[in-house]
């Protein structure tokens, strides 16, 4: 592993968010060329005294990680030139959706900003792109999925 000094001022970082945002711990874990470079721990499981340090072994809910990956694919496509912009409306990358994702962009999924929802397995606008924002895991997945794959 190489020496701590090398990503110290990564995990001073990550210390300064975690004490900012009121968090009860983090952690850095950097692999290159499948060898572990860098792992940090900082903090308990939770706030009270008796609880356990965060360690090796400590599981960390990362809820909506994929979203970051998706947003990632979207970029290297990007560059591959198979999506022309961020601002492409997704009608152009999902057929099946045309008429209800008309004027929703790729940037309008990657923020939240589409205006779509899902019920009772349908896909229905809520509002108009870029009008307002609303989390919504289902419909967002299954849009940049689609373009991806």
């Amino acid at each position: 592993m190489l020496e701590y000094n090398h990503f110290r001022s990564l995990n001073d970082y990550v210390s300064k968010i975690q004490t900012e945002i009121g968090a009860t711990a983090a952690a850095t874990y950097i692999i290159k060329d499948g060898q572990v470079v860098n792992e940090w721990y900082s903090g308990r499981h939770d706030s009270s005294k008796e609880s356990r340090i965060v360690d090796e072994h400590t599981q960390f809910n990362v809820g909506s990680i994929r979203k970051t990956y998706l947003a990632l694919a979207i970029s290297l496509l990007i560059e591959q030139g198979q999506i022309k912009s961020i601002d492409d409306e997704i009608a152009s990358y999902v057929e099946a959706y045309k008429d209800i994702s008309e004027g929703v962009t790729l940037r309008h999924l990657l923020t939240h900003t589409h205006g779509l929802i899902e019920e009772e397995g349908k896909i229905k606008r809520e509002f108009s792109p870029g009008e307002s924002w609303e989390y919504t895991n289902t419909v967002f997945l299954l849009f940049l999925q689609q373009i991806i794959l």
